[in-house]
């Protein structure tokens, strides 16, 4: 995790063309610095405020809902995976994907942690999608 963490934190400050380019090479970093058997779900994303663009790459990791409020329920939107976790191959490709925002939305971004709990039992994404259906606006 920490060899994550720093390739991570030093590929982000460097300029670069697109995430795409940042998450490979950190993909690169991790997979040449580590283990044979390590690797890790990555979910990466660069929000542009004055758009309200998400640009993001899912790595293997839980999908991020998007929460778009309406009148007695909300509408979900899933970040889905498209690409192997970090790690697993050092030529493994990353593709961005861009999500449009609205006004109110709300990303909830979560791991395993939250649908399963401390005896290992899975709560599930369903039900925690369901909680966000009917969360009060």
């Amino acid at each position: 995790m920490a060899s994550l963490q720093a390739s991570l934190r030093a590929q982000a400050l460097h300029p670069r063309l697109d995430l795409t380019t940042l998450i490979g090479d950190v993909n690169r970093l991790v997979h040449d610095s580590s283990p044979s058997n390590f690797f890790a779900s990555l979910f990466y994303t660069e929000y542009e405020p004055g758009t309200r663009k998400l640009p993001y790459v899912n790595a293997g990791h839980n999908p991020p809902i998007v929460v778009r409020p309406r009148e007695g329920a909300c509408e979900l939107f899933r970040l889905s995976a498209e690409a192997v976790p970090v790690g697993i191959l050092a030529d493994a490709r990353f593709e961005a994907a861009k999500f449009q925002l609205m006004e109110d939305d709300i990303l909830v971004a979560y791991t395993d942690g939250i649908t399963a709990n401390s005896s290992g039992d899975l709560w599930g994404p369903e039900r925690l999608e369901h909680l966000l259906l009917f969360a009060p606006a």
